[in-house]
C-alpha cells in the first residue's frame, strides 16, 4: 500500500486559490464596510448629547478629576439638562473617587500630526459599579478628529469605580484629553 501524497491537479489547485481568494475579499469588503459603518455610527453618538442623555440613571453622582474643568463639566451639563430628567449631585467629598487604573493613550490623527496641527478634547462619561466607561460624550474639542481619537482611547480605560460607603456607584465624570507634538 503506497502512502505517499498524490500531486494535485494544477487546475483544481488553481480553482482552489481562486476559490480562496474570492473568498478573502468578500470576507475583506464585508470587514472594511462593517467597520467603517461602526466608526460613523460611534463618531455619531459621542458627538449626541441626547443619545448620551438617555442611559443616565434617574440620580448621577457628578465627579470632576481636576480643577478647572468646572465651566466645561457645567457646558456639558447644560447641553444634557433638557434631554434628561436625571438629577446631577456633586460627588461628596470625603468618598472615594474613580480611579484611572489603565490608560490608553490615544492615536495621533495621521493628518493633523503631519500637519503639525495639536488640540484637545473634553470628554464626559459614565463609570459604572464595575469601573467601566459605560457611554461617551465630546463636549468639545478643536477638531472633530481629535474628539473621535480621545473616545476611542477612552473607551478601552479602565477604573477603580467611585465608593460611597464602601459601595461601588456610578459616577459622571469629565476628562481632558490633550494631543501635543513633542519634538
Amino acid at each position: 500500500m503506497n502512502l505517499s501524497p498524490r500531486p494535485l491537479n494544477p487546475f483544481v489547485t488553481l480553482r482552489l486559490l481562486l476559490v480562496l481568494s474570492a473568498l478573502l475579499c468578500v470576507f475583506h469588503s464585508t470587514y472594511a464596510k462593517s467597520q467603517s459603518q461602526l466608526l460613523r455610527e460611534f463618531t455619531a453618538s459621542i458627538y449626541n448629547e441626547k443619545e448620551f442623555a438617555g442611559y443616565l440613571p434617574e440620580k448621577i453622582l457628578v465627579w470632576l478629576p481636576e480643577s478647572g474643568l468646572e465651566p466645561i463639566s457645567q457646558k456639558g451639563l447644560k447641553k444634557l439638562r433638557p434631554h434628561t430628567a436625571s438629577r446631577f449631585i456633586a460627588f461628596p467629598v470625603k468618598q472615594q473617587p474613580p480611579a484611572p487604573t489603565l490608560r490608553i493613550p490615544p492615536l495621533y490623527p495621521f493628518s493633523h500630526r503631519r500637519e503639525g496641527k495639536e488640540g484637545d478634547a473634553h470628554l464626559m462619561f459614565l463609570v459604572n459599579t464595575k469601573g467601566e466607561v459605560a457611554n461617551i460624550y465630546v463636549v468639545k474639542a478643536t477638531d472633530r478628529e481629535f474628539g473621535v481619537a480621545a473616545a476611542r482611547a477612552l473607551a478601552a480605560w479602565k477604573f477603580k469605580p467611585a465608593m460611597i460607603d464602601q459601595v461601588p456607584v456610578p459616577v459622571l465624570t469629565i476628562q481632558r484629553i490633550t494631543f501635543t507634538i513633542k519634538s
